[in-house]
């Protein structure tokens, strides 16, 4: 037996049953997020919250579960007559309880034992408040009167503050932040980087102070605590001290819905909105082999962030999504087997959704912007990431070609100048004008959205980019076994690529001595010269047709 006191001196009577634990078979059923209750509350400006008096011990036990709760004590054998805390599946099942006595009810919400009660206006609210206290006297589930609140326009629920105006950060939670000491192991820092979780999706400017901390968490990095990371953990409380946290709207799922994503070196951010008015934040850092990605990858990867991230809100909705990057309305248009590789997973990843992306300046993207460069240090798992590179691996090993020549590609690759400024425009972005690109590249302005670059090779969708140094031994291999233009060019455009390779096909076809030595002759004969008729019906000429 377990006897905990309370935060208001009451104390807790717990048992340790473990092995009883170990053989329960454990009923699961999910406890709703914040995200999806306030989702179903738009326009709430009145409310009440409901905490059930010793919630468990509402819970009542037949008598053949009732023995398995024995526990010595010094004055004899006992057991609970009803359900204890300390049993593993104790929270699931009287949430379920709870959730099935008030699931009927509009306006009501439940967690474990904390009972939300919302309305657009007083009489709404009184009206659900009626309904849900009289369903309680009938159900026979009591409440703890201190712990309850009514007609209120504001309340702290599952650890936000719910207002008319909106959804705010917990207080308190701010308050636990500044005040955490100084972390001292790595399972301190990963508590602090927790709670500035919580409160990022409230702060869209929050700086990219945080990356010192996240360095800590490396699995080949030993603990050190140096003045950059005393910095940027005091830099956190000043920003949370001194900057007002800003308030997401209520979700009203009749409104139509808006999603801003933007990406920066490091980091991904999205914004949901409605009528202009942001409903949820989300930002997220980059993991090593993302930093990697061309940046049309990254801004296809931020929106793909963006919609997972925020799928109970559109998923089954017509959505927008704005982005500053211009070549993702084409490419969303395109067929999905001329992207590159990378970008194919993603797109197949949108389409379960029914997004329109649609072109914004940057400077008007401030609030996905800011968040992609403060970015916080939840980044996706790495089994999610690996799939991607998986995917290039296995793309990058599948070319039908020798390690000898792959590497003679990438060594060309990496002298050849213009090949070097012509990576760099694919993983950092391309200018907003083809003028503004040097004139060996202008060529493939309308090929910029289907380049990518991994492991040092270039490709256009799952072609290869051949270096100019290598372009005439390539199409010496193209040609080898003498075939015509047609089938030349066929064969060419199934492997390789490079700007007018078709007309340099033609060049070597034409030019070839073998096949000009054994090439058939297919001039046309000459037509039959006959004296021309003087009038009508004169000459007649048939012919036989099979």
């Amino acid at each position: 037996m377990v006897v905990v006191q309370k935060k208001d001196g009451s104390l807790r009577i717990c048992i340790n049953p473990k092995d009883l634990n170990r053989a329960l078979k454990r009923e699961h059923y999910q406890l709703p997020t914040i995200e999806e209750i306030t989702a179903r509350m738009p326009g709430a400006r009145y409310f009440s919250t409901l905490d059930a008096r010793s919630g468990y011990w509402q819970v009542p036990l037949d008598k053949e579960s009732s023995k398995l709760t024995t526990f010595n004590t010094p004055f004899g054998r006992f057991r609970f007559t009803r359900m204890p805390f300390g049993i593993r599946s104790a929270q699931e099942v009287f949430h379920k309880r709870v959730h099935e006595i008030f699931e009927d009810i509009r306006g009501v919400e439940t967690d474990i034992d904390n009972i939300l009660v919302w309305g657009r206006t007083l009489q709404e609210h009184d009206e659900r408040l009626k309904a849900t206290l009289e369903r309680a006297r009938e159900c026979n589930l009591k409440f703890k009167l201190e712990k309850c609140h009514f007609r209120s326009t504001i309340v702290v629920y599952i650890g936000h503050k719910l207002t008319s105006e909106g959804i705010k950060p917990d207080p308190q939670k701010i308050e636990a932040i500044v005040n955490m000491p100084e972390p001292h192991d790595k399972k301190g820092v990963q508590r602090l980087l927790g709670m500035v979780n919580y409160v990022g999706k409230f702060v869209p400017n929050l700086s990219e102070i945080t990356s010192p901390l996240r360095e800590l968490l490396k699995n080949d990095v030993l603990w050190h605590w140096l003045e950059r990371h005393a910095s940027a953990f005091e830099k956190i409380k000043t920003i949370l001290t001194n900057t007002e946290p800003g308030i997401l709207t209520y979700y009203d799922v009749t409104k139509p819905v808006k999603l801003q994503v933007d990406t920066s070196k490091s980091g991904l951010g999205a914004v949901l909105t409605q009528s202009n008015m942001p409903v949820a934040y989300a930002s997220r850092s980059l993991t090593p082999a993302e930093t990697r990605y061309a940046q049309i990858e990254k801004k296809l990867l931020a929106v793909v962030f963006g919609c997972n991230r925020f799928y109970q809100y559109i998923y089954g909705k017509q959505i927008i999504v704005e982005s500053d990057h211009q070549p993702l309305e084409a490419i969303m248009k395109k067929p999905l087997d001329k992207s590159p590789i990378r970008l194919q997973r993603m797109l197949l990843n949108l389409q379960s959704y029914d997004v329109e992306i649609k072109y914004k300046p940057g400077k008007e993207l401030y609030l996905a912007d800011t968040l992609s460069r403060a970015h916080l240090s939840n980044c996706k798992s790495e089994e999610e990431t690996l799939d991607l590179e998986y995917q290039a691996i296995s793309m990058i090993s599948s070319l039908a070609l020798s390690d000898d020549k792959l590497r003679e590609i990438k060594e060309e690759t990496k002298k050849d100048g213009t090949m070097q400024t012509l990576v760099k425009f694919i993983n950092e972005g391309w200018p907003s004008h083809k003028d503004r690109l040097p004139k060996s590249l202008q060529p493939l302005w309308n090929y910029r959205e289907e380049l990518t670059e991994i492991e040092g090779v270039v490709f256009k969708s799952d072609k290869i980019f051949i270096p100019p140094s290598l372009r005439e031994n390539v199409l010496k291999k193209i040609h080898q076994s003498h075939m015509g233009i047609e089938r030349s060019k066929q064969r060419a455009c199934e492997l390789v690529f490079w700007p007018g390779i078709n007309k340099e096909i033609e060049s070597v076809v034409k030019n070839c001595s073998v096949c000009a030595e054994y090439r058939c002759s297919n001039q046309k004969e000459p037509m039959f010269q006959h004296e021309i008729p003087k009038y009508p019906w004169q000459i007649v000429a048939t012919d036989m047709f099979f």
